[in-house]
């Protein structure tokens, strides 16, 4: 479990809050959560063959924007692309003309995040995942959904397991 707490917060008001009754529950059902779930993660990423890439940010807008060039004439070209730390996300698209992918990208392997400029792209033509949006993932992606689950083991495999945050 990671804790993130604003900075200057007192170790004793960290504590005091983890030793409150809602907190203690939350901290063991994830624990047991976890103890369960990790063989399966852990098997998952073997299956898969997931191995964290050791790429430069440069290196990932080379790949981004190589992406983007290759998608834009099926959907709109963006007005920017832009990096950003994002918790639980690896891309946004905003009012479907600004993409924003998250630096922690450059860790997966480029398969992935082809696969996350697309879904992106697919954003600047429809901006929630509505029947639309789906039938123009299933185009290029009918496997999209299991796709999607993989990022899970990708997340994983990062945070947890590398202990990479940004």
């Amino acid at each position: 479990i990671t804790l993130r707490v604003p900075e200057g917060t007192k170790d004793e008001d960290i504590i005091k809050r983890l030793n409150a009754l809602f907190y203690k529950k939350w901290i063991k059902e994830r624990k047991e959560y976890y103890e369960d779930s990790l063989p399966i993660y852990e098997s998952e990423i073997e299956r898969l063959g997931l191995k964290i890439e050791d790429r430069s940010m440069d290196e990932l807008k080379e790949i981004v924007e190589k992406y983007v060039k290759k998608y834009e004439p099926m959907f709109k070209k963006p007005k920017s692309i832009t990096y950003q730390a994002m918790y639980g996300i690896w891309g946004k698209c905003k009012n479907k003309e600004r993409l924003i992918f998250n630096p922690i990208l450059r860790y997966l392997s480029e398969k992935y995040i082809e696969y996350i400029v697309y879904h992106e792209m697919v954003h600047t033509y429809v901006l929630n995942h509505n029947p639309p949006f789906q039938r123009r993932m299933e185009e290029r992606y009918p496997n999209w959904k299991e796709l999607d689950e993989d990022l899970t083991y990708w997340a994983y495999l990062i945070i947890v397991k590398n202990d990479i945050l940004f």
